[in-house]
């Protein structure tokens, strides 16, 4: 038996092992996508020149290129959270991940390679596939959380935040890899055209893996979708015994009942259909009627999309300070495509972002341990108190001790990425019952890019006029304020992850085990009894 065979012929430990697979290679493609361009502009900087030779020396181009290139992206990312998050409620997890990661794939081969012709034709091409990769990689937020966290899931009606939490680890790796790749390209003999298209083409690989992993998964779901339709099935059969003495009727055998939905099903289930063959009745209206009636639902969404955009705008902002910080200590030449200035900035950036790794390794475990709840207000007071210390101690550091303000950056950095990164990013799968969990999940994520826009462009013009003390005492304030919105908004009897049972659940105003206790079979029929009643409207 080949190797091949004794992988599927556990099928339960194959889809196990190919889901996990799944979610941490979508998790690496996004995070590195998003990571390498800044490094790939740098590196054409100077040989792809649309200013003056001073300026591009500097990493200055043309104004319509650093305002696209910088915003591109990100609005692509949230166009993408949208609708791929809905796509995975209508189509499946699975089925809109093939569909999302397709686009991402061949956008980022266009950008990388065939971006060809003179400097602005160049920089259009790239902005251009950069912002519709941003489309499918944004729409594997939603998707990647939301298909780990319930495949993840050991308790039927739960969802696994540790799982989900362990798939966003794989975003570190992704986050140094551009710089990694980026000493070895400085020390090879490539030329500089090809240095750059090297580090944006080597997001295609987590990608085709991903890809691979997906369609490998195909006749596993087939025959976990069988089992689901025969034990419908039976349950119909039993129903319509119990119920025929009384006249009653039940739907047809070859209907699946759930909740007050009656979908058919097909007789046959063919490993090869087409991913997209069947669907759920999901429409956009149904979801924009849900939020009209349902007040829960609007509290959970802002409490999940609330707390990203809150992370974000802190994240991002901080960004400008990561800027700052290690050109100040950065020894270059007075050409940042050189390759010596590129060396020192990724060996830099290597220092600086090492420090996410023990961060957020600490955070997974204590996942399980505190609750996401908990855990995310500890998370935000940390870095409020770090962006306080920085604050404090910038003005006397920033001349005479670079390499010291540097340290207490990278300490602040680290923070970042302590409790808040991951919650903020499992949290939405926690908070919404499974038939529209990647719909507000995507709405969710969609939040926390509109933050990540919001202090990119208007933190710059602080630091500007104000300094980079009065913006990390903003970065303070929203940080420290989003401890209270965690405590005040998520509500833990609300939370269907299985992790918070002993941890968030006995911290809120009802307790987990009485009369406030929620399960995503409650959170379902009354999800499926507002999705029934408007479909008779």
């Amino acid at each position: 038996m080949s190797w091949f065979a004794r992988f599927f012929a556990d099928d339960d430990a194959a889809f196990a092992t190919l889901s996990t697979m799944i979610t941490s290679f979508a998790n690496f493609t996004v995070q590195y996508n998003f990571s390498c361009v800044s490094l790939a502009l740098i590196m054409m900087s100077q040989g792809n020149c649309t200013s003056d030779d001073g300026n591009c020396a500097t990493g200055e181009q043309a104004a319509w290129v650093e305002g696209a290139s910088e915003a591109g992206i990100f609005v692509g990312a949230v166009i993408g959270e949208i609708c791929f998050g809905y796509l995975g409620d209508y189509f499946g997890r699975s089925e809109a991940m093939i569909l999302a990661m397709s686009l991402a794939f061949v956008s980022i081969f266009i950008s990388s390679f065939l971006s060809l012709g003179g400097p602005d034709a160049v920089y259009a091409i790239i902005i251009l596939f950069r912002f519709v990769a941003g489309i499918g990689l944004g729409g594997m937020f939603p998707l990647a959380a939301t298909k780990a966290s319930e495949d993840g899931s050991h308790h039927a009606g739960k969802v696994n935040s540790q799982a989900s939490s362990f798939s966003f680890f794989w975003q570190l790796p992704a986050l140094l890899l551009p710089y990694i790749l980026g000493i070895i390209a400085v020390d090879s003999p490539l030329g500089a055209n090809a240095r750059w298209r090297l580090i944006l083409g080597f997001g295609l690989i987590p990608c085709f893996f991903t890809l691979v992993g997906l369609f490998l998964e195909r006749p596993l779901l087939a025959k976990r979708a069988q089992r689901r339709a025969a034990e419908a099935s039976s349950t119909v059969i039993a129903m319509h015994s119990r119920t025929a003495s009384n006249g009653a009727t039940t739907a047809p055998a070859d209907d699946v009942v759930v909740g007050h939905e009656t979908t058919k099903r097909s007789s046959t289930a063919s490993v090869f259909a087409s991913p997209f063959a069947s669907h759920s009745e999901l429409t956009v209206a149904q979801v924009v009627h849900l939020l009209r009636t349902q007040p829960t639902l609007r509290r959970n969404l802002l409490a999940a999309g609330g707390s990203w955009f809150l992370y974000d705008v802190v994240v991002y902002g901080l960004g400008l300070l990561s800027t700052y910080t290690i050109a100040a200590i950065t020894d270059d030449d007075g050409n940042i495509s050189s390759s010596k200035s590129i060396r020192s900035l990724c060996t830099d950036q290597l220092i600086a972002l090492s420090a996410i790794i023990p961060a957020t390794m600490l955070s997974i475990y204590l996942v399980p341990v505190m609750g996401l709840r908990n855990l995310q207000m500890l998370g935000f007071l940390v870095q409020g108190l770090s962006c306080l210390m920085i604050a404090a101690t910038f003005t006397s550091l920033n001349h005479a001790y670079p390499k010291v303000l540097f340290g207490l950056y990278v300490i602040v950095y680290a923070t970042l990425n302590f409790g808040s990164g991951i919650t903020t990013f499992a949290l939405p799968a926690a908070l919404f019952p499974k038939e529209i969990r990647t719909t507000f999940n995507g709405l969710a994520a969609a939040m926390g890019k509109v933050g990540a826009v919001v202090s990119t462009f208007s933190f710059y013009l602080i630091a500007e006029s104000a300094g980079f003390p009065a913006l990390l005492g903003i970065c303070a304030g929203i940080a420290l304020f989003a401890v209270w919105f965690t405590w005040a908004l998520v509500d833990p009897t609300q939370l269907l992850s299985e992790d918070t049972d002993a941890s968030d659940a006995t911290t809120g105003s009802t307790s987990a085990t009485g009369a406030g206790a929620i399960d995503d079979a409650t959170t379902s029929t009354t999800t499926q009894n507002a999705l029934h009643a408007q479909r008779l409207v």
